[in-house]
């Protein structure tokens, strides 16, 4: 199962913090794994690369043992220097479980944040 989300709008600039989106895991999605995840913005940073964690609120985890990042002049983390690894400890999601997005590392003059994580 693939779930795409527009962190942030076309026009909007990209800016660090906790929990810039937030979303529920329905009873479909309970007991799946956390398999492979990726972003993009729709304008590059022109300076320093964005930094992407994935965080279960509710099991009080960060998801991915390597941060998704998207280098500088880069559109999206497919061509990054450091690929993004799923933690095999913390992949797991349940019922209920509140998924966070987290930008740790925003770039400079980035627009359009979209993060795809896929379930299986």
């Amino acid at each position: 199962r693939v779930v795409q989300l527009k962190v942030f709008a076309d026009t909007a600039t990209v800016t660090t913090g906790d929990g810039k989106y937030v979303f529920f895991v329905p009873p479909e999605f309970s007991f799946l794994f956390l398999n492979t995840v990726s972003a993009f913005v729709s304008t590059v940073s022109s300076s320093g690369a964005l930094t992407i964690q994935v965080r279960n609120i509710t099991q009080a985890v960060d998801m991915l043992a390597t941060a998704i990042t998207i280098d500088q002049s880069e559109n999206s983390s497919l061509t990054a220097t450091t690929p993004p690894a799923v933690s095999q400890t913390a992949d797991q999601i349940r019922e209920g479980d509140l998924i966070a997005i987290d930008v740790d590392g925003a770039g400079t003059g980035a627009k359009g944040l979209g993060v795809v994580l896929v379930f299986a």
